[in-house]
C-alpha cells in the first residue's frame, strides 16, 4: 500500500495541503504531477483551489477544512479535463478570474485573502473613480 507521504508532490511547498485534502476525502491523487496554480485557503476560512497537471491531462481540485485540519471536518472534490482551457471552464467564475489573471501575470500561488485582485493590477479597486 502506498503512503501519501511518499507522493513526490507531498514534499513541495503547499502541496502537502493538496495531497492531505485528497487523502482525507478519498479524492484520487496518485496521478498528479505538478501544481500549476493555487489559491491558498485557510483552516476554517476560504477554500483551497488548485489547477494540477495529471498523467492524462489536468485537474481542478478544491476543498476546505475546519480549524482542526483536513483529517476532521473537511471536503474536497476533483474535476478532470483534457486541456488547461477546459479545466478552467470547470472553475467557478470568481476563482477562474483569479486563475486567468495569475496565468497572465505568471503567478503560481496567491492566498485566498487576496480575492479583491488589487494585487494583480494596481489601478484596480483604487476607490478614486
Amino acid at each position: 500500500m502506498r503512503d501519501m507521504w511518499d507522493h513526490p508532490l507531498y514534499k513541495e511547498d503547499h502541496a502537502s495541503d493538496l495531497i492531505y485534502a485528497c487523502e482525507c476525502n478519498k479524492v484520487p491523487y496518485w496521478d498528479l504531477q505538478e501544481i500549476l496554480l493555487e489559491i491558498t485557503g485557510e483552516n476554517d476560512g476560504e477554500d483551497w483551489h488548485w489547477i494540477v497537471k495529471s498523467e492524462t491531462g489536468f485537474a481542478y481540485i478544491h476543498g476546505g477544512c475546519d480549524y482542526t485540519g483536513w483529517d476532521c471536518q473537511s471536503n474536497a472534490e476533483r474535476f478532470d479535463a483534457d486541456s488547461l482551457k477546459n479545466c478552467l471552464i470547470l472553475v467557478g467564475q470568481d476563482e477562474r478570474r483569479i486563475f486567468e489573471e495569475m496565468i497572465k501575470n505568471e503567478v503560481k500561488a496567491v492566498p485566498a485573502t487576496k480575492r479583491d485582485t488589487s494585487w494583480i493590477n494596481p489601478w484596480m479597486n483604487r476607490g478614486d473613480e
